[in-house]
């Protein structure tokens, strides 16, 4: 799916799960009052949420997007005081291990580069979440979003291989 400034926030058609409006209203009350990009850290996460629900992802990567970035990164600091437990209780280990690499130190490197090594279905996973963070802002923040084709192009190419690797 393209993401313009015009449909990038029409969430209408999304359908959230129980388990992720636990998730939802968990993280909204550790973030709702911080500020990030123009907005609360609660709606960047949320939005960026819908975003990868937008892109039909499946719900361990949409909840490790609505949590992407409360251990910190090198870009924004939260500084929440939050358990790894608590997180792996409300969005289980997997997706707590996407936050972590997405909260790493070089995030880029770790994850356009794969520098990490991870299997190419993790990476495909990280790159939405990478993407869906990116765009979330680009488009809020008014930044264009001609970047992006390169981590669409990589997206398509992990998923085409993921595919072969099916049959």
């Amino acid at each position: 799916m393209l993401f313009t400034k015009e449909n990038l926030f029409n969430f209408d058609d999304i359908e959230i799960t129980d388990r992720e409006k636990v998730c939802i209203d968990y993280i909204k009350s550790l973030t709702e009052a911080i500020p990030h990009s123009n907005t609360t850290f609660f709606n960047h996460l949320y939005n960026t949420f819908r975003i990868l629900k937008k892109l039909n992802q499946n719900e361990d990567v949409c909840l490790a997007g609505l949590y992407h970035s409360v251990y910190d990164t090198d870009f924004f600091k939260a500084n929440l005081v939050i358990d790894s437990k608590d997180v792996i209780d409300k969005i289980g280990e997997y997706s707590n291990f996407l936050v972590k690499v997405f909260c790493s130190e070089n995030r880029a490197d770790s994850i356009f580069q794969n520098s990490l090594c991870v299997p190419t279905n993790v990476n495909k996973d990280l790159l939405y979440i990478f993407y869906a963070n990116e765009v979330e802002q680009s488009v809020r923040v008014g930044r264009s979003l001609n970047f992006y084709d390169k981590i669409v192009s990589k997206i398509v190419l992990l998923e085409a291989y993921c595919e072969i690797g099916k049959k």
